[in-house]
């Protein structure tokens, strides 16, 4: 179709020389225009040929003692395959099934088959309808890829490609665990997901309206680039629940998971009584509260720590005493009307 054929013809002899035409069917071929004229010496030109062109040709030779008529050329016109309609690309989501339509016409009519670009058909799971569709149940991520739909017949062959994309809702590959934490401690919430799209992550403290995303500081915490929540130098207030949520176009999910803050308790009492000649210098120590809040009192009077909280020592109330913030140990000066001393929790 939509080519040019001939129809051979070779006309009796004949006195006066007979004129030739053509019949289809019964009818008389309009030769003198259009797609259809005769060349010498008698044969038929049909031009972009239609499928309406089919049908039974004669040759007719007459003059003035009478007519002669070939036998019949049955003309049959094959037609190539073409796209009626072309399969669409699709988007589904994990666990639906999906159709994809391919459509086509030609003469005679194609055969129709669907391949994997990479070959790997679903198998048991892809199944070709009898208009000849493709269906896929139960889509898995793995299905995603390029299918073709390839449509033939004697004359041609044409193909057309689809792509198939699998969406899948946000999985946990890791969800935060409780942690429980001392003072000045680093807690470390994992949280990562799995998803397509991609899922983005961020954490949320209860109470809190801030959204802490990756790759972000926000002062002592941070999340880094795989989900990870970390928090430094772990304060009392720190304590409470902990959100991750992941989210993608397609869904989300969250997980949640409590940090508890754990202090030291120390008994309120005297921690001994020391008696020594006056204007010597003591030493009263108190161990194993380095990361505890906890306070010197004189009789009753708090002796005051060095502001900046690094070390070093300072004076309190006129007395000559000290107070050295690493390892909480007093150095002072006896006097005649020095007491008692006891490390109290703050």
């Amino acid at each position: 179709m939509g080519e040019s054929t001939v129809l051979e013809c070779v006309p009796p002899k004949g006195h006066p020389e007979p004129t030739v035409r053509w019949r289809k069917d019964g009818e008389y071929v309009n030769t003198n225009k259009g797609r259809f004229r005769i060349v010498s010496p008698g044969n038929l030109v049909i031009s972009d040929v239609r499928q309406s062109d089919e049908g039974h040709y004669r040759c007719v030779a007459e003059n003035m003692a009478g007519f002669r008529e070939s036998t019949p050329a049955i003309m049959t016109v094959h037609v190539k395959p073409f796209f009626v309609r072309e399969p669409d690309h699709v988007t589904v989501l994990a666990d639906e099934d999906v159709q994809f339509e391919c459509k086509v016409g030609g003469d005679p009519l194609p055969t129709i088959t669907w391949r994997r670009q990479d070959g790997k058909m679903p198998v048991g799971r892809a199944q070709i309808q009898e208009d000849k569709s493709l269906l896929i149940k139960d889509v898995l991520p793995s299905d995603e890829g390029m299918y073709i739909c390839e449509a033939e017949n004697p004359v041609g062959i044409i193909s057309a490609s689809v792509t198939l994309t699998v969406h899948s809702r946000p999985v946990f590959l890791k969800t935060p665990r409780d942690q429980r934490v001392g003072l000045n401690g680093i807690a470390k919430f994992e949280c990562s997901a799995t998803g397509n799209p991609p899922p983005s992550v961020f954490w949320t403290k209860e109470g809190n309206q801030v959204l802490m995303f990756p790759e972000r500081s926000f002062g002592r915490f941070s999340v880094t680039h795989e989900g990870m929540l970390i928090i430094s130098g772990v304060m009392k207030e720190d304590k409470g629940y902990y959100t991750c949520s992941v989210v993608s176009g397609v869904g989300s999910t969250m997980a949640k998971a409590y940090l508890e803050v754990t202090v030291e308790i120390l008994e309120r009492s005297t921690l001994y009584i020391v008696a020594i000649f006056r204007e010597l210098t003591i030493n009263l120590e108190c161990s194993g509260v380095e990361h505890l809040e906890t306070g010197v009192c004189w009789d009753g009077p708090r002796v005051e720590e060095p502001p900046d909280g690094r070390g070093g020592c300072s004076r309190s109330l006129a007395r000559k005493h000290h107070l050295c913030a690493q390892g909480k140990r007093l150095v002072g000066r006896a006097q005649e009307d020095d007491g008692r001393r006891e490390i109290a929790d703050s």
